[in-house]
Parts: C-alpha cells; sequence; structure tokens
C-alpha cells in the first residue's frame, strides 16, 4: 500500500481534529512500511507535516481574530460554551463556526 500525500495530510487533519481516525492512520503507516524502511516513513511524514504548520497556525489566527471582532460577540459566547461540551454535536458546531470564519477570511484553492 503506498500513502499519497493527500491522504497522508487528511489523516493527520483528522487525527489532529480529534475525528478518532489514529487507528487507521497508524494501520497505514505500518502496512507502507512493507514497502519503505521506517527512516523512510517518518522522514516524508515531516516533510508533509512541518511546511503546512505555518498554514494551519495563519488558519488559527485568522479564525480567532474574526471571531473577537465585538460583532460577533455571541458567536464567540456559543464557541466557549460549546468547548466545554466535549460532545460530538458541539465539536461539529464549532467547526461550523471555523468553516465560516475561514471562508470570510481567507481562500484556500483547493
Amino acid at each position: 500500500m503506498q500513502l499519497s500525500p493527500n491522504e497522508l495530510v487528511q489523516s493527520l487533519i483528522d487525527f489532529c481534529a480529534g475525528n478518532g481516525n489514529s487507528d487507521h492512520f497508524l494501520k497505514q503507516l505500518l502496512e507502507a512500511e512493507g514497502s519503505h524502511p521506517v527512516a523512510e516513513i517518518a522522514a516524508s511524514l515531516f516533510s508533509e507535516v512541518v511546511p503546512t504548520t505555518a498554514l494551519y497556525s495563519k488558519a488559527i489566527a485568522h479564525v480567532v481574530n474574526f471571531y473577537l471582532h465585538d460583532g460577533r460577540k455571541e458567536a464567540r459566547e456559543d464557541i466557549v460554551r460549546l468547548s466545554t461540551l466535549c460532545t460530538p454535536e458541539a465539536d461539529a458546531k464549532v467547526q461550523g463556526y471555523v468553516r465560516e470564519a475561514l471562508s470570510k477570511c481567507i481562500s484556500f484553492p483547493i
């Protein structure tokens, strides 16, 4: 099995977002080990993740700045409330807020 860069990045995004996909991601990496040395897999993972860190940090900063605006006080308070619930429904609502902010702040070519 060969991991494409898109699959690798999407798996990392899912993992960081808490989508419970870490077992699947680890399984993919271990299956890839048969065709590639562990050091090569680690280097590939590193080279995919590190360069994108600045982009994700910038996106997070845009989201935070978007909701710090005085006109979005209710949404900001809702995000704070939802973040304490730790439920899939609350997580989905927070993700909706993030998508809204990103769609209005920046655009990514997909």
